[in-house]
C-alpha cells in the first residue's frame, strides 16, 4: 500500500487562511477546525483545496466565503444526515455540505457526531454505491448493435453517461432525438467523451 504525503505545514497554512478570512468566517472556521481535531486524536490536519481533514482517507475540508463558511464531507452520501444538515443539490456526487454564516449555528455535540461518523465511514472503507442511470430503450438498442460504442459507454464515467443520456432525452422532436442518437453512437465508436 502507498504511503500518503501530507503537506507538512498544514496548520501553518490554515492558520493563515483563517486569519485571512472575513471576522465571522474566522470565528466559523475556529470552531469547526477545533470541533474536528477534538472529535478523534488521530485525525490529519491537512492542505488539499483548502483545509483538509484526513483519516483512512480524505474526511471532510471547510471554505470560507463572503457570506458562508462551507463544510464538506467527502463521503457524505454514506451517512445517516439525521439532522437533516446537508444541502443536497449543490454538491457531486458523494460529497454532502453544510453551510454555517453564523458561528451560534454551530452545535458541537451535532457535529462532532458527524465527525465521527464521516472517520468510521474511513476506518470500514464502507464503498459507496454507484448512482444508476436509466437508459433510454432506443438509445440500449442502439448500443446494443454497435460493440465498440456500447464498451466505450459502460466503462466511461458516471458523468460522461449521464450527459450523453441527457442530450438524447432533451431532444423535443423525434428527428433531433435520431439525429442524437446517430452522433453519439459514432463519438462513442470512436472512444470520444460526450463534451
Amino acid at each position: 500500500m502507498a504511503s500518503v504525503m501530507h503537506v507538512p505545514n498544514a496548520d501553518r497554512m490554515i492558520d493563515d487562511y483563517i486569519a485571512q478570512a472575513q471576522p465571522f468566517a474566522r470565528e466559523i472556521c475556529t470552531k469547526i477546525r477545533e470541533i474536528i481535531l477534538k472529535a478523534d486524536p488521530v485525525i490529519i490536519e491537512d492542505w488539499k483545496w483548502g483545509p483538509n481533514y484526513y483519516k483512512d482517507g480524505m474526511m471532510c475540508g471547510f471554505g470560507a466565503f463572503k457570506q458562508h463558511v462551507h463544510l464538506v464531507f467527502f463521503r457524505g452520501d454514506a451517512m445517516k444526515d439525521p439532522k437533516k444538515l446537508f444541502i443536497h443539490g449543490e454538491q457531486n456526487r458523494h460529497n454532502r455540505g453544510i453551510k454555517f454564516t453564523d458561528v451560534g449555528q454551530i452545535d458541537e455535540r451535532v457535529l462532532t457526531a458527524y465527525v465521527r461518523e464521516a472517520v468510521a465511514i474511513n476506518e470500514k472503507g464502507i464503498q459507496l454505491k454507484p448512482k444508476s442511470l436509466s437508459l433510454p430503450a432506443d438509445f440500449r438498442k442502439a448500443l446494443s448493435q454497435h460493440r465498440k460504442a456500447k464498451e466505450f459507454f459502460d466503462t466511461s464515467s458516471h458523468t460522461n453517461r449521464k450527459e450523453y443520456i441527457n442530450w438524447i432525452l432533451s431532444a423535443r422532436k423525434n428527428e433531433t432525438r435520431r439525429r442524437r442518437l446517430a452522433e453519439s453512437i459514432r463519438k462513442l465508436s470512436k472512444r470520444q467523451k460526450f463534451s
